[in-house]
């Protein structure tokens, strides 16, 4: 499990309740795939899962995140600035796209 820090480079509230963010990753080696997700830590102890939805090795990390239930997660994403520091772990998931050569 690896641990990232990042930098909030977008924080736009898209629709009632849900939220567009950028994480910059300045060059850290952070590879996914389509389908897998990160986990946020909102707190001390607190992590929440939310999914990658960029294109990989993009360098930028994006979330589509909605807010409506209002926990801990929720309030966080909320509250981030730009620029803000965020940490998270990942990349995990293996309902991932898978390629076929043909």
């Amino acid at each position: 499990m690896n641990e990232f820090i990042a930098t909030t480079i977008c924080h736009k509230q898209i629709a009632p309740h849900v939220y567009w963010l950028g994480l910059d990753l300045d060059g850290q080696d952070f590879t996914h795939q389509a389908g897998q997700f990160i986990s946020v830590l909102v707190g001390e102890k607190e992590k929440r899962p939310y999914s990658v939805c960029s294109v990989p090795l993009s360098g930028v990390v994006e979330l589509c995140i909605s807010t409506k239930n209002q926990g801990n997660g929720s309030k966080y994403i909320q509250s981030l600035d730009v620029p803000q520091e965020v940490r998270f772990l990942g990349p995990f998931g293996n309902f991932v796209l898978q390629t076929t050569n043909k």
